[in-house]
């Protein structure tokens, strides 16, 4: 099982112990690694960190990642961005060095989701006028862990948000197709957290 050493503070490194073959970004939520993430697609280069010791454990960085570490005149595999690197298999350490901080965890969100029959993905089950629907893309069944995408567009813009997010927990409601789900927001949405709060379900589910 692989060893992480974030260091950042230096002085004060963050460690964690990773299932082989999980993906660097996975092992930053779970663990609340102090490392920034935005995009998550190896786009905005804002979860690029500096690979200190262990960079033969990554999978290696392909054409894209690169050309985006290029535009910050950085190269693999002494830097890497986060949201692209799959660890490798077996033990050892690896030690890295955010070159930016990570905001606060985000308090969790309760948030009601209904399957949607037509569209086979999720969307938030409430009404309020300033949005349309909240839809949850990219996913056809709950999975904890999961990051995903939360997309909706706010009332009188031109353009629609796409917010990262994490499933903490979640349970079946009383709604057909209904879930009760606990989300942490990982990018800072303040309409979209009003939202969630004024709509979450009455009724406890543990998380």
């Amino acid at each position: 099982m692989p060893t992480i050493i974030f260091e950042n503070p230096p002085e004060n490194p963050q460690t964690a112990q990773i299932a082989e073959g999980t993906s660097l970004a996975s092992a930053c939520d779970v663990s609340g690694a102090p490392v920034p993430f935005h995009c998550r697609r190896g786009n905005c280069g804002t979860c690029r960190v500096a690979v200190l010791d262990g960079a033969e454990m990554l999978a290696v960085a392909d054409a894209h990642e690169r050309s985006v570490l290029a535009v910050f005149g950085l190269s693999a595999p002494a830097h890497r961005l986060a949201c692209q690197v799959q660890m490798l298999e077996g033990a050892g350490q690896i030690r890295l060095r955010p070159h930016a901080p990570r905001m606060p965890r985000a308090k969790l969100l309760r948030v009601p989701l209904v399957l949607d029959a037509r569209s086979g993905g999720f969307v938030a089950d409430l009404c309020d006028e300033r949005t349309g629907a909240i839809v949850i893309s990219g996913m056809s069944e709950l999975q904890e862990e999961a990051v995903v995408v939360v997309e909706f567009q706010a009332r009188g813009e031109d353009r629609s948000r796409e917010v990262i997010a994490r499933i903490v927990g979640y349970e079946a409601s009383a709604i057909p197709n209904g879930y009760d789900v606990a989300l942490e927001l990982l990018e800072h949405d303040a309409l979209l957290t009003e939202l969630f709060q004024a709509h979450a379900p009455a009724t406890s589910n543990g998380y």
